[in-house]
């Protein structure tokens, strides 16, 4: 047993009977040993009383298994709600990322490719899907809320500007996996309700390093890669994390750092208050005014917010 991978499970009666349908293992010195094999139950006395071993594993493989149940579980879920019932369509939307987030491997990052297909797909056949994900709107802030917002945006923009199908589904992956590094940035940090300190925010900017080498891993565009590498960006070479400048920076992570912007701009955040979206828009013009995001880019976002809003 010792060359396999090993996940913790959480040891309480009611998470354990998740795992009635697979190896159990508990820890020794020599290694891993085999607690309840897959076709066990646990006993409920043994459950209620905790007469079990303080640490509970199972295999990784096994990990992988349960997370892409529940990934196409939930892709399911978003197919049949996502033009009847657009506030549990959006719920399970985020519900798959935090999912797929918690376990970000290769073999679990590529069921989302099943998720943005679902979307787009619909999408086509009626842009009213997006226009009315996109009016949901929380009063709250975490990486998985944002992903999603960035998602929506980019769909829309790539069917706003007569982007071909396929690629419009690059950009729908772009928007859910730019910011995939954050996994690896303390709670503290992301939920900060105040400014951070010049050190905290160097650990922030590793994180389009971090989504780097998550993706690398995984069978994507390099598209996608590139844009969670470089969304943070600036032409004029004042963005990170490497100061690239115009001519550097991968067209695609120019449309995504303007998505990013807005999205931040006009969603709450612990430190402040979401923003209208014609402010959000003029601090974009400043931006492109300033050399720092592209021109035609913004005006083509912009295009297609008019459209996603019917305004």
């Amino acid at each position: 047993m010792g060359k396999l991978n090993f996940y913790q499970i959480i040891n309480k009666p009611d998470q354990l009977k998740k795992y009635e349908n697979f190896d159990v293992f508990y820890k020794t010195k020599q290694g891993y040993c085999l607690y309840k094999k897959h076709d066990q139950s646990f006993t409920e006395a043994r459950l209620q009383l905790g007469l079990h071993p303080d640490e509970l594993f199972i295999t990784f493989n096994d990990r992988v298994s349960i997370i892409r149940n529940k990934q196409h579980k939930l892709n399911n879920d978003i197919k049949k709600s996502i033009k009847v019932d657009v506030d549990k369509a959006r719920e399970s939307i985020s519900e798959l990322i935090t999912v797929t987030l918690s376990e970000p491997r290769s073999e679990i990052l590529k069921e989302i490719k099943n998720t943005i297909n679902i979307i787009v797909k619909e999408f086509l056949e009626d842009p009213e899907v997006v226009i009315q994900l996109t009016k949901v709107s929380l009063h709250d802030y975490s990486t998985t809320l944002h992903l999603t917002n960035c998602m929506l945006f980019c769909i829309g923009y790539g069917y706003y500007s007569d982007f071909n199908e396929f690629d419009i589904k690059t950009l729908g992956l772009m928007g859910l996996l730019h910011d995939v590094g954050k996994i690896e940035i303390p709670d503290y940090i992301l939920q900060s309700d105040r400014r951070l300190s010049d050190e905290e925010f160097e650990i922030i900017k590793q994180h389009p390093i971090k989504s780097k080498s998550i993706l690398s891993n995984s069978n994507f565009d390099k598209k996608v890669i590139l844009s969670a590498y470089e969304h943070h960006e600036r032409l004029d070479g004042s963005g990170y994390p490497k100061g690239k400048k115009s001519n550097e920076i991968n067209e695609w992570s120019k449309i995504m750092s303007i998505i990013d912007i807005f999205e931040a701009l006009t969603n709450w955040r612990p430190y402040k208050q979401a923003m209208p979206t014609l402010e959000a828009l003029k601090i974009l013009k400043k931006e492109v005014t300033d050399s720092k995001i592209d021109k035609t880019y913004f005006e083509k976002f912009a295009r297609s917010l008019i459209g996603m809003k019917k305004v």
